[in-house]
């Protein structure tokens, strides 16, 4: 509900802001004291920059405001004023552009007559949705560059990376919830960890609806109980039984084989034993001991 009410209040605040501005822009130009001011050379000057560039402020203020509300996560105001800054200025060059090509172009409108508008309406509505899009991405990349690595590759980890970042994710939050510090989330875990965030992300939900951590409203992360009694052995259960997607093989009996794995897991989980979340924090954050260096002893 309180995106559907962002979403709606943009769509329909947003142009009556745009025309608003554009008519009182209009009328503050068109005003005795500005005409009387822009008939000096600097200042009528000034007068034709800012009109010229007007166009491109606007579209580049409307592209901020939209990158920052309507996706539905977190956008930092770098990201949203780089991808609105480019996507912009292509929007007001290129309308510039297409009104010139509409204007003078004959062609257009003896092949299609009437219709004419609505192809250019179409044609104008497809190249700016585009930018607006392209824009967009743009913004996504700059506040998540790991993605540039990774490029059009799905994402996959490997049996043995799931369970490090698992113990990874909890061990972080655990000690920040301990220490009373700032809590993490997930784009701050993903630049810690240099991981891309949806990495990130499908961890932290199936951590989350293992009943091992919790999510605040503003994207912070907290253990869902007392990290004492979270057991190491809960979280690599998580990481070892996320989904991959792809069909579960037929369970064919091979005595040999489920020996193996039994003993396998039976070795992990004597490993683990009782180790909570707690204890390794306690252990992490606890100093190292300083051993003196041994004296040799002089013979007599």
């Amino acid at each position: 509900a309180r995106r559907l009410a962002e979403y709606t209040s943009l769509l329909i605040a947003g142009p009556v802001l745009l025309v608003g501005f554009i008519g009182l822009s209009h009328a503050a130009l068109s005003s005795a004291p500005l005409q009387e001011m822009a008939r000096l050379p600097l200042l009528h000057r000034l007068r034709g920059t800012g009109i010229a560039l007007a166009p491109y402020v606007m579209v580049t203020a409307f592209f901020t405001a939209a990158y920052l509300m309507i996706p539905n996560t977190r956008v930092q105001w770098r990201a949203a004023l780089t991808g609105a800054l480019v996507g912009g200025v292509l929007w007001a060059a290129v309308g510039k552009t297409f009104t010139a090509f509409v204007v003078y172009s004959t062609r257009l409108t003896l092949v299609y007559a009437g219709f004419a508008v609505v192809v250019a309406a179409l044609l104008w509505t497809y190249f700016g949705w585009l930018i607006l899009l392209a824009g967009a991405q743009l913004s996504f990349y700059v506040q998540n560059p790991a993605y540039l690595r990774l490029g059009l590759q799905p994402l996959r980890l490997s049996a043995a990376e799931l369970e490090e970042l698992s113990l990874r994710v909890m061990y972080f939050v655990g000690r920040a919830h301990a220490a009373g510090s700032r809590l993490w989330s997930v784009s701050r875990l993903a630049a810690e960890l240099a991981l891309p965030g949806i990495a990130v992300a499908q961890m932290a939900t199936s951590l989350e609806r293992a009943g091992l951590l919790v999510v605040t409203e503003r994207g912070g992360l907290l253990p869902a109980r007392d990290i004492r009694n979270i057991r190491v052995q809960e979280i690599l259960d998580v990481a070892r039984r996320q989904g991959s997607g792809h069909v579960v093989p037929r369970q064919l009996p091979i005595p040999a084989l489920d020996r193996l794995l039994a003993g396998l897991d039976e070795a992990r989980r004597h490993r683990c034993g009782e180790l909570t979340l707690g204890e390794l924090v306690d252990e992490a954050t606890r100093p190292a001991l300083q051993l003196a260096p041994r004296q040799s002893g002089v013979s007599k």
